[in-house]
């Protein structure tokens, strides 16, 4: 089987091996299961492979984790958007913000912008459907393993 690190992640194909086995290691180690602060015990050795990812600097890896809660404050709140179908509405939720890069004065800026905006610019909706359609690939992948099991 091959490994490799997801797409926008802030890693390498090879540093996301390296990780990968040591967290198999670990859920090996605790009897099939592991908790993140087990994760975090380890990484605090030197020698754990996993040490080099995570920041050690107590007031930076604050200032990461305010951003941490920003993305999750942002995931939290969502816009419900009625569909009219055959015989009955339907409710779905949609974000309030999506995340686009945006490529101004030959260079390219991560943000979020709101949907409509998003809808509106060819680039930010193609970036979005491209993000969708790598999801439901995902989706698929996974709905097929489960039957694979039954």
């Amino acid at each position: 089987m091959r490994y490799k690190a997801r797409k926008g992640a802030h890693i390498s194909d090879a540093q996301a091996e390296l990780y990968r086995k040591r967290l198999i290691e670990l859920v090996e180690k605790y009897n099939g299961e592991v908790m993140t602060t087990q994760i975090v015990e380890d990484a605090r050795n030197k020698k754990s492979p996993l040490h080099d990812y995570f920041e050690w600097d107590n007031g930076i890896a604050a200032e990461e984790y305010r951003k941490h809660q920003a993305r999750q404050l942002k995931n939290s709140i969502v816009q419900i958007k009625i569909i009219k179908g055959r015989g009955s509405d339907n409710e779905i939720e949609v974000p309030i913000l999506i995340h686009v890069i945006l490529h101004e004065n030959d260079e390219a800026k991560e943000c979020y912008v709101t949907l409509e905006r998003t809808l509106k610019e060819r680039d930010l909706r193609n970036q979005h459907i491209s993000k969708i359609l790598s999801h439901l690939q995902n989706v698929q992948y996974y709905l097929q393993l489960l039957q694979e099991i039954e």
